[in-house]
């Protein structure tokens, strides 16, 4: 997910281009020389598949939305301190976004973390850490301003 939705900047788009990421792995599997390098491999064809839908849903974006006024709006979406703890973790660099999201977004293990993006454990703890002292240091800013 921390890859297709910065793209196509919607999360149900990103859940099917997760999905067809999979199916084109699936089929192009004989491909993969290194079995130890499917998780960056598995990344750049997510990554690929976001830009295509991305491309594909910019000529044809016109959605009309409608809302239910029985309906209380915090179901409609995620509280505002939910959208600003998004942001922020937009505004990291890539390899913290993707480690962080990867570890409080999606609920992997370090371990796993590693072999998805191909690094060293230690790289992966280390970037989540700096990523997590980067964010808190920006939450805190923004209370003191607010």
């Amino acid at each position: 997910m921390i890859v297709a939705v910065p793209i196509v900047k919607d999360y149900h788009t990103a859940e099917d281009v997760i999905q067809d990421s999979f199916m084109i792995a699936y089929r192009s599997v004989n491909a993969l020389r290194d079995g130890s390098r499917f998780g960056p491999w598995m990344l750049r064809i997510t990554r690929r598949e976001a830009m295509r839908q991305a491309r594909k849903r910019r000529v044809t974006l016109s959605i009309h939305v409608t809302v239910d006024p029985a309906v209380p709006e915090d179901t409609i979406r995620p509280p505002d301190r939910y959208e600003q703890l998004i942001r922020l973790i937009n505004r990291l660099p890539a390899h913290e976004r993707l480690v962080v999201t990867l570890h409080h977004l999606d609920g992997h293990p370090t371990g796993a973390i590693a072999t998805i993006t191909g690094r060293p454990v230690g790289t992966v703890t280390k970037q989540l850490s700096r990523g997590i002292r980067r964010l808190r240091q920006w939450l805190q800013k923004q209370e003191f301003v607010s």
